[in-house]
């Protein structure tokens, strides 16, 4: 029974975690804010594994459905889902799956290679809902959302990886994971 509430813990305040660090949001021209969401996810991904940071993700993303304003700049709603940008929120779910993946592997070459993927996904559903929404091609959509981005999110992911592994090894070792 200890474990079972260790984890529901765990996964309750790793989605308030990505809540509070998804307000940390600088506003861009293009309508996808800057913000430090790709390094959380990753970072929950490789603290947690695929399945506890994929449940974490989906509570944070039905608490931003359900109107509650977690999203980037305190938005919330089905509406931020269905905008512009919240094609990189559904995004988030293969990025914190792919992440996770590697959990056992000691390889963390692996691990990175695996998160960027994630990453490439996350992409793909930002470019492919903007490009529905503002009827804009896809080329163009790629250059204005997700190539202004591609740096500091591959950035994000390699820094999400390396604090990831060694706060889950002091995790482990303290009998909290």
């Amino acid at each position: 029974m200890q474990n079972k509430t260790r984890e529901v813990v765990l996964v309750g305040m790793f989605a308030a975690v990505l809540a509070v660090i998804s307000q940390v949001s600088i506003p861009f021209p293009t309508g996808v804010p800057l913000t430090l969401q790709t390094f959380a996810v990753v970072f929950m991904g490789v603290v947690l594994g695929w399945k506890r940071a994929t449940i974490a993700l989906v509570i944070y993303i039905l608490v931003g459905a359900v109107g509650v304003p977690v999203f980037s700049g305190l938005k919330g709603g089905v509406q931020a889902l269905l905008h512009l940008t919240g094609g990189f929120i559904w995004g988030f779910i293969p990025l914190a799956i792919l992440s996770g993946l590697t959990l056992k592997d000691k390889r963390i070459i692996l691990t990175y290679i695996v998160s960027l993927m994630g990453l490439l996904l996350c992409h793909i559903c930002g470019v492919t809902q903007f490009s529905i929404v503002s009827g804009r091609g896809v080329l163009d959509s790629f250059l204005i959302v997700s190539a202004p981005y591609l740096v500091k999110d591959i950035l994000f992911v390699i820094l999400g990886v390396l604090v990831g592994k060694k706060v889950r090894i002091r995790l482990v070792r303290s009998s909290l994971l």
